[in-house]
């Protein structure tokens, strides 16, 4: 008697074998759900060869946005939407918000995101929010709208210093040396109380002004490193630098 065995097409053993991989691969690489959590309310930072070195943003608990170093765009605010990262921005002079559209990926406490799934990723890496540091001069690098050339004085440099332990602030602004106060509310928020300054007068008062009128507006600081971010509603008004 001759045993018989079944004989399949090869076309659909090929089939049931790579349906069986796909399913196995699937498996294998499943991405990891990322929660609101594990997002908010962070410093991500991604190295670059411009922009002073860093840029990255923000992610505060109520959907705020924070661009670092973004010059040109202010953040507005972000999302988790189908695991899918929104990050929503206006660039200046544009009246419609856009957004970028990321997929994120967690790994080893870095946040790996990608425009596309087939797209080279950016790596973040996630900063607890600091205070900014205690008693240091932190000098301008920005002021919106003007590049922060501080008047030419040999003497002295314009510089901002806080005090963490009693909210004091001090510095120098060009022309006059000012005292003053300020207050910190939720994550980042800021605020500063009465200054007064002395009362020369110079070159260097245009400068100047700008700088205090920064200080004056602002509503929200970010420490990183060892520079200063100032914000007035997500608009990022000038940058200070301890280097």
């Amino acid at each position: 008697m001759t045993d018989y065995y079944p004989v399949f097409p090869v076309k659909y053993i090929m089939t049931l074998t790579i349906g069986a991989l796909l399913i196995l691969s699937q498996g294998c690489t499943q991405k990891p759900v990322i929660e609101y959590g594990d997002i908010a309310d962070r410093v991500w930072l991604r190295t670059s060869n411009d922009l002073k070195g860093i840029n990255g943003f923000f992610t505060g608990k109520e959907g705020q946005l924070l661009q670092i170093n973004a010059l040109l765009k202010d953040g507005l605010y972000w999302e988790l939407k189908e695991n899918q990262l929104l990050l929503w921005s206006r660039a200046e002079g544009q009246s419609t918000p856009q957004s970028l559209e990321y997929h994120p990926l967690m790994f080893e406490g870095k946040l790996r995101l990608a425009e596309d799934l087939s797209d080279e990723s950016s790596v973040y890496v996630a900063r607890a929010l600091q205070e900014p540091l205690r008693n240091v001069q932190y000098y301008p690098t920005y002021f919106r709208g003007t590049a922060a050339a501080s008047p030419d004085r040999e003497d002295h440099s314009a510089y901002l210093q806080l005090d963490t332990d009693d909210r004091s602030l001090r510095g120098f602004g060009g022309v006059n040396n000012f005292f003053g106060s300020y207050q910190r509310k939720d994550a980042v928020g800021f605020n500063v109380g009465p200054i007064t300054s002395t009362m020369m007068a110079g070159p260097g008062m245009e400068y100047e002004a700008t700088f205090m009128q920064c200080l004056d507006q602002s509503d929200a600081i970010l420490a990183v490193d060892k520079r200063l971010f100032f914000y007035q509603a997500s608009h990022l008004l000038c940058s200070f630098s301890a280097d």
